[in-house]
């Protein structure tokens, strides 16, 4: 027998029970779900799958998104979020050279904002003069905002150098994850309160979260439930149907209870089946 616990939302009056991000259930169409403290159990018809791609704006502590939310996204929920970066790519020219340097001198990058990497180059070859001819990037870096393409770069030594450079999104980006502790939506914005804060320097990304969503064979019939304990049976008797209890049922009572109501129906069919007959008689 086989038996499945997982969390889950779902809102009084609908059938789609929202698991918690991150969890799965293999139970199959026609298997029966306990909902958290409600004594009824439901028939899951099928299942469908939620993928939520949205723009949002980072203000330390929260994430706002625009429209309403709060009947899909859930407090427990968990989310990656994405936001640009930036590297550099290309010097297209040395505008200024110190007056001395010597071959794999590293100049580091100033000005911008940077995901804790700033971009530097490596000195490659030299002027007759000891100026600077020729240098590569070293470190592409890591940057929320990039400085001017007219950077200015200096070495361990205090020595600076003037190169023009052409930045660009950078191919891996960084992702963090965040679970959410309250969901709020109010005039048209949904609120998602994270469980730690989300660095200063980012402003706004993007946000990707995927459910497994159980469709039910009826509406919910109970009080609003979030994050809900849930377990699924999947066992039914050969003939009849009739669910079996699993073992470590979390409530054996509610199985129990449609086991009867099964035994019941088919025994009312019976009994109907044997009033026609003896009426033929």
């Amino acid at each position: 027998m086989k038996a499945q616990s997982f969390t889950a939302t779902i809102k009084k009056g609908s059938k789609e029970l929202y698991l918690s991000s991150g969890q799965d259930t293999i139970a199959k169409n026609g298997a029966f779900v306990k909902i958290g403290k409600n004594e009824i159990c439901y028939q899951i018809e099928s299942y469908t799958s939620l993928n939520i791609k949205k723009k949002f704006e980072a203000h330390f502590d929260h994430l706002l998104l625009k429209g309403d939310y709060s009947n899909k996204i859930f407090p427990g929920d968990s989310a990656k979020l994405f936001f640009n970066e930036t590297e550099a790519v290309y010097i297209s020219k040395i505008l200024k050279s110190p007056p001395k340097a010597a071959i794999n001198d590293i100049f580091e990058f100033r000005g911008g904002e940077t995901n804790g990497q700033a971009a530097s180059v490596k000195v490659a070859s030299l002027n007759a003069d000891g100026t600077i001819q020729e240098v590569y990037i070293e470190s592409a870096g890591k940057y929320i905002t990039p400085p001017e393409s007219h950077v200015l770069a200096s070495n361990n030594s205090g020595d600076v150098i003037e190169i023009q450079v052409d930045f660009d999104s950078r191919a891996e980006t960084s992702i963090f994850e965040r679970d959410f502790d309250i969901v709020d939506s109010k005039h048209g914005k949904t609120y998602l309160h994270m469980n730690y804060p989300f660095p200063n320097e980012i402003k706004e990304g993007d946000l990707t979260l995927s459910k497994k969503v159980i469709i039910l064979d009826r509406e919910y019939g109970g009080e609003s439930e979030f994050n809900a304990l849930c377990q699924t049976t999947s066992d039914f008797s050969p003939i009849n149907k009739i669910p079996l209890m699993p073992p470590h049922c979390l409530t054996p009572h509610a199985i129990y209870n449609k086991g009867i109501e099964a035994i019941d129906k088919r025994l009312l069919e019976l009994e109907k089946q044997i009033t026609r007959l003896k009426n033929r008689n």
